[in-house]
């Protein structure tokens, strides 16, 4: 691996094989309002700048070319790939109230919508208690016209494994599972703050097993999130709540 400057300050990471034929060039850092991330560019060719990364997977016109880990100044060839459109913006996505792409928090509901973009035109899939189950209404959409979602499920899986160990997990995990978390500040059970995501975290255990409900900027969407799932969980059970 190695580094080509840039301009503003930034470089580009490189394959050693790739560096001698790159460096020749002079390279930029492109700066996108869109992603809002920088791309190395070099302006040396007649028809206008020539992007890097499709140089080095030499990207047929139309073709996008994604960064699998998100870095788009990371240019080695095993952290590129020939892409669609939806996939490249689906790795694209940024966290705003989900971490799924297609997925968003309704307040005035109090629940998960997912929608599915086709041709232009937003599509409403429903509402969801759990970011899970709307995400996978999502990939169902997408599998249902005929995307490809093999890229997108890895991404995530993995990311869930990261941030979370599991989606699901047991609840033998846990010390007192009818208990409060130590790190609990919400007062709530079932509530807890993430200070690495600075979000609040929504939870419950059913039946030896601990669900994620989501993460949440405003707590009170945290706890209503929290109660709905009890409702949904318990209302016709015995079980206490955890």
């Amino acid at each position: 691996m190695k580094e080509i400057s840039l301009t503003q300050g930034q470089v580009a990471i490189v394959d050693d094989d790739r560096y001698d034929e790159l460096s020749k060039l002079t390279w930029q850092a492109s700066w996108s309002p869109s992603t809002k991330s920088f791309y190395a560019c070099s302006g040396v060719y007649r028809k206008g700048p020539i992007n890097m990364a499709r140089m080095i997977l030499n990207a047929p016109k139309g073709v996008f070319v994604d960064h699998i880990n998100g870095d788009t100044l990371d240019n080695r060839v095993d952290n590129l790939r020939l892409a669609t459109n939806r996939q490249n913006q689906q790795n694209q996505h940024k966290q705003k109230s989900s971490i799924y792409p297609g997925v968003y928090w309704k307040k005035a509901n109090s629940k998960w919508v997912a929608k599915i973009s086709i041709n232009k035109k937003d599509v409403h899939l429903g509402y969801f208690f759990t970011e899970r189950d709307a995400f996978n209404a999502y990939i169902s959409a997408c599998q249902t016209h005929g995307f490809d979602v093999d890229q997108m499920l890895e991404k995530f899986e993995s990311i869930e494994e990261d941030e979370n160990r599991k989606l699901i997990y047991p609840c033998s995990r846990f010390r007192k599972c009818s208990n409060q978390r130590s790190d609990n500040k919400s007062g709530v059970t079932g509530v807890h703050w993430k200070t690495r995501d600075n979000r609040w975290v929504a939870q419950i255990g059913v039946n030896g097993k601990r669900f994620l409900l989501g993460s949440f900027r405003d707590i009170s969407d945290a706890i209503t999130t929290r109660k709905s799932a009890e409702v949904q969980y318990f209302s016709t059970s015995k079980e206490e709540p955890n």
